[in-house]
């Protein structure tokens, strides 16, 4: 069994035969620099249970949480180990080693060596307990995988992803629907079938053929990436333009400007339950649509919609105790209440109740259907009106 430790700072000590001694500032006298103290931390290697938390990364200063198992298989792995952080460790994403003998990996601190973009592994950062990554990361993870770990984010328009990692992919993984450097696309060119992201050459994207119109004779074929930004952006079907990819509100900034070739009914907003109109979010009670809970992240939604009235109705859902607790809108006479929904307060909700006349804040409308109370208030998608 090997033990793990690490020297403290200033330690003077020196062994000679069998007798250690320290520094002192004179014969017999007491040291005022002695710096025997505590023991420096042990860490069995190999383990006999787990040692710290992947997540939380709460090893003492100088070592760091990475995952341990007997056979190298790190999918399921034995344990999690405080193992030392290498002085001169390997970069981030490159090739790296896994040391069983000695529990120990060469990639930097908060980092793991892990198999999963190369059998010999790869230096990944590893995501924190928000699911969150350092830097312009995203954090991914797997079914069966005991770690999350992080990859960069990507401009498809201009890859430039480590060779470790793979080609600029679109994926969606806790919630974020980004560009980030993963794996190897497929071989399929302009114009070709597909049936995944993944399928279509870089520089495109696998898209509906509802979106792409007669150009495209299959299910879904692969259209040219475009950038939003640019005003002579062309597409290559004289009737595509350069539409959105994703609905406002929903991509990481560095990637607002991405878009791809397609009618222009494939704008995201020419559904008007998918975007938000524009000027009448005062930020205090967000916009939602009943068909878009992308602006209520976090808290729900709860609404209705009426295909005979061809409208849909909703809020987003902000838990409160009392009152106060509920955001003041900027615009209107309503004022918020915290509504009581029983027994506990864990499902109470803030909701602006408007059936004394008092008025909803710009683009919200008093809801007789839910008790008088103010409501978004946007079109159904056209097929679903009777």
């Amino acid at each position: 069994m090997v033990s793990m430790t690490s020297s403290p700072p200033g330690d003077t000590s020196t062994t000679a035969g069998d007798e250690t001694t320290t520094g002192s500032t004179s014969e017999g006298s007491e040291s005022s620099g002695d710096t025997t103290g505590p023991p420096p931390p042990s860490f069995e290697c190999p383990p006999t249970d787990n040692q710290c938390s992947l997540q939380e990364q709460d090893c003492p200063q100088g070592f760091k949480c990475i995952l341990w198992d007997a056979e190298g298989d790190l999918v399921e792995p034995d344990a999690t180990i405080c193992a030392p952080v290498d002085e001169s460790p390997a970069e981030l994403y490159a090739n790296c080693t896994n040391d069983i003998a000695t529990c120990t990996d060469d990639c930097p601190g908060g980092a793991a060596c892990l198999p999963f973009y190369d059998d010999g592994g790869t230096c990944l950062d590893l995501c924190d307990a928000n699911d969150e990554c350092p830097g312009d990361q995203v954090c991914q993870t797997c079914g069966s995988c005991a770690a999350a770990w992080c990859v960069p984010t990507c401009d498809p328009l201009a890859p430039d992803c480590p060779e470790t990692l793979g080609d600029c992919v679109l994926d969606g993984s806790f919630g974020q629907v980004a560009f980030s450097c993963q794996w190897e696309l497929g071989p399929a060119g302009l114009g070709d079938p597909c049936f995944d992201v993944s399928d279509c050459a870089q520089g495109l994207m696998c898209t509906e053929q509802e979106d792409l119109g007669p150009g495209c004779l299959d299910p879904a074929c692969c259209t040219e990436l475009c950038d939003l930004d640019d005003p002579a952006a062309v597409c290559s079907d004289p009737a595509h333009v350069c539409v959105p990819l994703f609905i406002p509100g929903q991509a990481l900034p560095s990637q607002e400007h991405i878009g791809k070739c397609a009618l222009p009914e494939a704008h995201p907003c020419a559904e008007p339950s998918f975007c938000p109109p524009p000027g009448i979010d005062d930020g205090a009670y967000a916009w939602c649509s009943v068909n878009n809970e992308n602006f209520c992240t976090g808290i729900g939604i709860f609404g209705l919609s009426s295909a005979l009235d061809c409208i849909q109705q909703c809020f987003c859902v902000d838990n409160c105790a009392v009152d106060a607790d509920c955001p003041a809108p900027a615009t209107g006479t309503a004022a918020p209440i915290c509504l009581d929904q029983g027994p506990g307060t864990e499902n109470d909700r803030c909701v602006l109740p408007c059936g004394g006349g008092e008025v909803c804040p710009d683009g919200m409308v008093c809801s007789a259907a839910w008790g008088d109370i103010c409501m978004w208030e946007s079109a159904l998608p056209s097929d679903e009106c009777i």
